[in-house]
């Protein structure tokens, strides 16, 4: 299951099974410091996962009712995508992604190729580093803009489809 989280530095992300995380940072000032501190479920510290300065840390592995506290030195808006391994289903999750630099004239990008889908809610558009709305096309093959992005811009589709339900 795909979800996410957002919020004003500090930001206690807690995730109910295995889960990957990927944390994306706005920080009220330039070059802040960034703190991600892996939690136990009763909230004790663990360790530090991450310190230094950034604006996306991928690839963050929790276990079954671990968390992640994200703080922002100076402040910041927090946004973590969670990709969960839910036990609930006798499923597998697909995961995808595909990258694109926008020609200033295009609204519309394929989503990774194989995936199709109806539901919004488990696909995230990433324009220029930054969470973007969009619609998803009727055939449910692509993303689209009501205007299309700056020339150059860097667009990132990523997408998660349930297996085997």
């Amino acid at each position: 299951m795909l979800r996410n989280a957002y919020g004003k530095s500090p930001l206690r992300t807690q995730c109910a099974f295995k889960s990957e995380c990927n944390v994306f940072v706005s920080p009220t000032q330039k070059d802040s410091e960034v703190t991600i501190t892996l939690k136990s479920g009763a909230g004790a510290t663990l360790g530090v996962v991450f310190k230094g300065v950034a604006t996306k840390i991928n690839g963050i592995y929790l276990l079954a009712n671990q968390a992640i506290e994200t703080k922002i030195d100076g402040g910041g808006d927090v946004f973590v995508s969670i990709l969960e391994e839910n036990t609930n289903y006798q499923t597998g999750v697909s995961f995808g992604r595909e990258a694109y630099v926008s020609d200033g004239k295009t609204t519309s990008f394929a989503l990774p190729k194989g995936f199709c889908l109806q539901d919004k809610s488990l696909v995230q558009v990433f324009l220029e580093g930054l969470l973007v709305d969009f619609t998803l096309s009727k055939d449910g093959l692509s993303v689209e803009f009501a205007e299309a992005p700056f020339e150059n811009a860097s667009i990132v589709v990523y997408c998660a489809m349930l297996q085997g339900v």
